[in-house]
């Protein structure tokens, strides 16, 4: 079942979602403007900047960011002002991504003020123990071999000195 959303702006819930879209407040003041409108949401420019308490223009480039975030949808009417929409649904889904970003920043950020936080835990303890063994392998094998070349370095300098006596 599909959640029936309304009046998204007069909940108090809904203010905060609203609120955490990191809208410019010119951008909420117009979507506040919109929905308070009611469902036929056809007011003038002018209007909409008389109700805001701002110029035509600053509603016109408000509108366009508000369109482009896909938020509200306009359709232009033939010698009438447009007609308007408010997107309540990618509303919500913006305001809940963001919810959810924030809440995996704050776990994560508890994990890390936790005094008893092992960032390694033991199952990576468990794999670094088996890759240190592997790496000790490959040192001591590296060791070996250098080891073999030093001996026989010196093995050919001594027998370069005895040989010059």
């Amino acid at each position: 079942m599909k959640k029936q959303i309304t009046n998204i702006f007069y909940d108090l819930r809904e203010v905060r979602i609203v609120n955490s879209l990191k809208l410019k407040p010119i951008h909420k003041l117009v979507l506040f403007v919109l929905e308070s409108r009611g469902n036929d949401i056809c007011p003038k420019k002018s209007t909409i900047a008389e109700d805001c308490g701002c110029s035509k223009a600053t509603i016109d480039k408000a509108i366009k960011d508000l369109q482009k975030a896909d938020l509200i949808r306009v359709k232009r009417r033939f010698n009438s002002s447009n007609r308007y929409f408010l997107n309540k649904e990618a509303i919500h889904k913006v305001a809940e991504e963001l919810h959810e970003e924030a809440s995996l920043k704050k776990s994560i950020q508890s994990e890390f003020d936790d005094p008893h936080y092992d960032p390694w835990g033991k199952e990576s303890n468990i794999d670094f123990e088996e890759e240190k063994e592997f790496v000790d392998i490959e040192i001591d094998e590296i060791t070996r071999i250098r080891n073999q070349q030093a001996l026989s370095n010196m093995w050919e300098s001594l027998n370069s000195v005895s040989g010059q006596s």
